[in-house]
């Protein structure tokens, strides 16, 4: 089986400062990361890999910081990434990242299990996931909180308002996980150096 984590980088919200004559946030030069939710997603495909020991790759759309940004993301325990960086998918809206995303998966060529944050730290659409899956013609499962691999069957807990509902379905498949499915890892700083040793596919449009 392979399991991709689809991870948006964004600029550290934290550190964003407000402008006092205008207003407006100011961007430029703040410091770039994954989010908490894409993390979670990340974690999950890594939990998977140490119970099955399938291979995880991170894909992700942006900017040429994300070089340096998905070191992180290796360094948490998966075994490659794909980045498609290229100026123009900087800013991109929810149905272009998708298409750009649904483009890579298909040139990756092989991918069972598609996880993906339910939302995004900056914008929190919720619409990449079933964006995804549309393009790429495959079910998905949306708002999990737990997920159970057997073979090729995925069983999943989905959260939803005021009760939980159980799904099972086949890969392939795209999964959008909350932010209760795990708590993801701190990977030490050591691995995270060691992690700039793993494969890195770079991709422009």
């Amino acid at each position: 089986m392979h399991v991709l984590a689809c991870m948006k980088q964004t600029v550290d919200l934290q550190q964003i400062r407000i402008k006092r004559d205008t207003r407006e946030p100011v961007l430029e030069g703040l410091p770039v990361l994954f989010g908490d939710m894409d993390k979670n997603a990340l974690e999950e495909a890594v939990r998977i890999k140490e119970k099955h020991g399938v291979k995880v790759t991170v894909l992700s759309v942006g900017s040429a910081k994300l070089k340096e940004t998905v070191l992180e993301a290796l360094a948490m325990g998966a075994d490659e990434a794909c980045l498609v960086v290229d100026p123009a998918c900087e800013g991109s809206d929810t149905a272009a990242s998708a298409l750009t995303l649904a483009r890579a998966v298909e040139k990756i060529g092989s991918s069972d299990l598609i996880l993906v944050g339910e939302g995004s730290a900056d914008n929190y659409s919720g619409q990449i996931g079933s964006r995804l899956a549309e393009l790429l013609r495959i079910p998905q499962v949306t708002y999990a909180r737990e997920l159970t691999i057997e073979g090729n069957t995925v069983t999943a807990i989905r959260d939803i308002e005021g009760s939980l509902e159980v799904v099972k379905t086949n890969t392939p498949l795209v999964v959008s996980v909350t932010s209760e499915i795990n708590k993801p890892r701190r990977p030490p700083l050591t691995q995270i150096l060691r992690a700039s040793r793993k494969p890195m596919n770079m991709w422009m449009l």
